[in-house]
């Protein structure tokens, strides 16, 4: 099982009509760096006020650990609060691709 995240690459073919998982990694261990995200995997996502999803609109805004920077765990500015590195849209149960009501 890999133990870095690496970003997918992928392409939308509407006449397809499978699918991919895009995952890896592992869902209970989302990093050493101490992200517990099951979503950003340790990875920095920037906010993006146009965004209309809560993982484009807000990314890593609203983790403790992350600023407009970057990720403040990624050098070692963060504590590593099992359970706490996360978005506040992740910690009340939304989903990356949900659609942002506000």
């Amino acid at each position: 099982m890999k133990k870095t995240y690496e970003k997918p690459d992928f392409c939308v073919n509407a006449g397809l009509a499978e699918g991919i998982y895009l995952s890896s990694g592992s869902a209970v261990d989302t990093g050493s760096n101490g992200c517990d995200s099951i979503y950003m995997q340790g990875v920095f996502h920037p906010a993006n006020p146009n965004g209309i999803t809560y993982m484009d609109k807000f990314g890593c805004q609203t983790c403790p650990s992350g600023n407009h920077n970057g990720c403040k765990l990624a050098n070692g500015a963060a504590p590593k609060d099992k359970g706490k590195n996360m978005p506040n849209w992740e910690r009340k149960g939304h989903t990356p691709n949900e659609i942002c009501k506000k």
